[in-house]
């Protein structure tokens, strides 16, 4: 030790002891057992995503987590002061990427609505505003004979009519009346 460390109250440094399991084997593997550590949990959830979305249609079950809820709704349409039978409406929500939801008219006009999932028709439509068409289908009109709907219900982009899809079932009951259009009325 120095007579200039020890004047400022420096401890004396002792040159520096060796293990017999430092060596450069031991360090090496020590080194891989730091890898093993860390790989070893990253290939394990890499195995169980690739098995999860090759055999389990992982992505399918990731989409449906992901997806909001879907709620019941159902009610009536009516045109001219009566019940529209035989007709359908669909729905189209403000939301991107969901699909809307549909309901057939009965001979009361009344629907429930439905919502097509991956080709299977699941009761009910997602929550939030949607915009919503009406039209009739499958109804021979005699020659001249104007359609029983007004075209403005027919197209998402001209329909006035919404519905909010409530994540209650009870406040998803709607009637919706369709206005006639008044360029089709005869004078």
């Amino acid at each position: 030790m120095s007579e200039d460390s020890q004047e400022h109250g420096a401890l004396p440094v002792e040159p520096e002891e060796r293990c017999a399991s430092d060596s450069p084997a031991t360090t090496s593997i020590l080194s891989l057992r730091r890898v093993f550590v860390i790989v070893l949990p990253i290939t394990v959830v890499m195995l169980a995503i690739v098995v999860g979305f090759g055999f389990f249609d992982g992505a399918k079950w990731i989409n449906d987590l992901l997806r909001p809820p879907m709620v019941a709704g159902s009610g009536q349409v009516l045109f001219r002061g009566a019940p529209l039978g035989g007709g359908e409406l669909r729905s189209k929500p403000e939301s991107k990427g969901l699909p809307g939801a549909m309901g057939f008219l009965d001979d009361q006009g009344r629907f429930d609505l439905k919502t097509d999932i991956d080709g299977d028709y699941v009761d009910g439509a997602f929550v939030g505003e949607h915009k919503v068409t009406v039209t009739l289908y499958g109804q021979a009109f005699a020659a001249g004979t104007p359609p029983l709907t007004p075209e403005k219900y027919a197209s998402f982009d001209t329909t006035p009519l919404t519905i909010v899809v409530s994540k209650s079932s009870a406040d998803n009951m709607y009637l919706i009346t369709l206005q006639e259009d008044p360029d089709s009325i005869a004078e």
